[in-house]
């Protein structure tokens, strides 16, 4: 019976770790720069801050929104204040397509 619970406690412990682990859209974004002609810098105000509570706050050159989102992984789609965009979570990078444009962010 030791042996039992202990294996249980051990597999809980590893569960636990697994999903800190994992990918979560929680946490803020900057957009990955990489390659982009923009005006100088105008790269540390393009961002998203997803919380946990569903709110985020964006900020694009100098302008800041605050609303809701959902975020489903499984079918790649987030919806941002009822508008729904395709994008994949993959670790540290998210890429979200607007308006027919990708744009790569990086967890900070």
């Amino acid at each position: 019976m030791r042996k039992l619970v202990a294996l249980a406690a051990v597999l809980a412990i590893a569960m636990l770790v697994l999903t800190a682990c994992g990918s979560s859209i929680v946490g803020t974004w900057k957009l990955d720069t990489t390659g982009a002609v923009l005006p100088e810098g105008t790269e540390q105000d393009l961002w998203f801050e997803f919380k946990s509570d569903k709110t985020y706050t964006a900020v694009a050159f100098g302008q800041s929104r605050n609303g809701t989102y959902s975020f489903d992984q499984d079918n790649s789609r987030i919806t941002l204040d009822g508008e729904s965009y395709e994008c994949i979570l993959n670790g540290n990078r998210l890429t979200i397509t607007m308006n027919g444009e990708k744009m790569s962010f990086t967890k900070k």
